[in-house]
């Protein structure tokens, strides 16, 4: 199945979920100094050892033909991510 850990999109890779698209456009994968930088309740919360935050640059789209309702169910999917949002590392 197309977005698994196993069958991942790609950067760039259009995903459609009903009238909705999303494209991830870029990865920061060493984000800390960014997130630092910020004022934010996160830029508050160092990393554990090891790991680092990530930035995600996405371009959502709506193709519908009626005035957006409801959203989407996106997640982003990540094998490391123990803990930081839900059991399911998403």
């Amino acid at each position: 199945m197309k977005g698994t850990l196993a069958n991942p999109y790609s950067i760039g890779e259009e995903m459609v979920d009903g009238d909705w698209a999303m494209t991830i456009d870029s990865i920061d994968l060493d984000a800390n100094a960014e997130i630092a930088a910020t004022d934010s309740i996160i830029s508050k919360v160092a990393p554990d050892p090891g790991n680092t935050w990530v930035i995600l640059t996405v371009t959502w789209t709506y193709n519908g033909d009626e005035p957006a309702e409801g959203g989407t169910s996106f997640k982003v999917v990540n094998k490391n991510w123990n803990d930081a949002f839900d059991t399911d590392n998403r």
